[in-house]
Formats: structure tokens, sequence, C-alpha cells
């Protein structure tokens, strides 16, 4: 089997939205070598209610600041009554897999566009629904109850034991577990390389195991 690479992220992290470009250019020229991944980490500002104007003046900060720091578009539009909790649209990239049989990467970078960039609320279920190609009432259901929500509830769990904190957080299994990478935001470059090192590590102690 070949290694795996995780990049722990979320579909309303600011970080994660600035580092995707660089994640997605590394799975682009290393995918014969490596098979990526996502998982995804609940992400919430400001409990349950309405994001307030104090918590949008921070957020705002923010995203200027990852913007200045990787380049990626913000729109600063934040829409009406969103209440930032990212459960709903960490279902959503589930959903997806489920749909694809895949690791969803576009739509997760859809996904993101869409709340960074034109400034939806990801979390409803008609955008959710928008986006999937999927009916409103059968992305209700799945929210509830579903294989999707049960893999995600999966994943969160397996995030924990990781103790995953830093978003996004990337992980590399070379055939000894799931080992950390980094944590926050990276460089194509510098990803690529710490990769093949690791990757490099791997061969040789294979061959002196080989060896021994």
């Amino acid at each position: 089997m070949k290694p795996r690479l995780l990049f722990v992220t979320d579909p309303m992290c600011s970080w994660c939205w600035g580092t995707l470009p660089e994640v997605s250019g590394v799975r682009r020229s290393l995918s014969g070598q490596v098979d990526f991944d996502l998982a995804m980490a609940r992400l919430t500002v400001g409990g349950e209610r309405e994001l307030s104007d104090y918590h949008k003046g921070r957020l705002v900060k923010l995203w200027r600041e990852v913007r200045q720091v990787t380049g990626q578009v913000f729109s600063e539009r934040f829409p009406d009554g969103i209440v930032f909790d990212s459960r709903n649209a960490c279902c959503a990239v589930e959903m997806a897999r489920l749909q694809t049989g895949e690791p969803p990467w576009e739509f997760f970078a859809t996904l993101q566009a869409a709340f960074f960039v034109d400034g939806r609320d990801i979390t409803r279920s008609t955008v959710i629904a928008e986006l999937l190609g999927q009916s409103v009432e059968d992305v209700e259901s799945a929210l509830v109850a579903s294989d999707s929500a049960t893999a995600m509830d999966a994943g969160f769990a397996m995030l924990r034991r990781l103790s995953a904190h830093a978003l996004p957080s990337i992980y590399l299994d070379t055939g000894e577990g799931l080992k950390l990478v980094s944590g926050g935001f990276i460089s194509a470059e510098f990803l690529a390389e710490e990769i093949l090192c690791r990757l490099r590590q791997a061969e040789l102690g294979e061959g002196t195991a080989s060896g021994d």
C-alpha cells in the first residue's frame, strides 16, 4: 500500500482555506507516490447563537491576515443570521465522499469557496443540497442520521485520539501509523520536501529491516 497523507481541515477554517492550494499542489505532484485524504474537524465560533458583530470583526481581522500570508481570496461577507458551527458542512463533505467513493477534494474546495469567496451559508441544508446536486429533503435526512453522519462522528473521534488541536494539521502514514507533519499553514515547497524526506527514511528503514 502507498503511504497516506491526511489533511485535517474544516470547511469554515480560514487557515485551512489558505493552506488548501498548497496541499492541492503537492497532491497533484505526488499523487503517484502518496494517497491523499481529508478529515473534518468541527469548528465553532460564538456558540449556538447568531454570529455577533464582535466575532465578525475578529474573523475579518483573521481573514485579512490569512490573505496577506497566503494570497487566498476572502469576500469578507457574512450570510444573514449565520450560526458559525461547521457541523453540517463537515457532514456535507462525508456525503460527497459517499457519493463519489473517493476523498472529496473537489467538493471540499467548492464548499470552502462558497463560504469564503461567495459569502454563502454552507451550514444550511438548502445550500448544501445545491452544491451536492441532491434534494433538500435528502440532505436534511442525512444531516440527522446517515452513513455520512456516522462517518463524520467517527472522524471527530479519530482526531480526538490524535490530539489534532491545530487547524489545519497534516499527518503522514508510511506504515507505522499517522505521524504529525505540520500544524498550521505550510507552503507546498516545504510540505513536498518533508513528505519526500519521510518517504526516503521509510525506505531506508525497510532496507535495514530486510537486511537483518
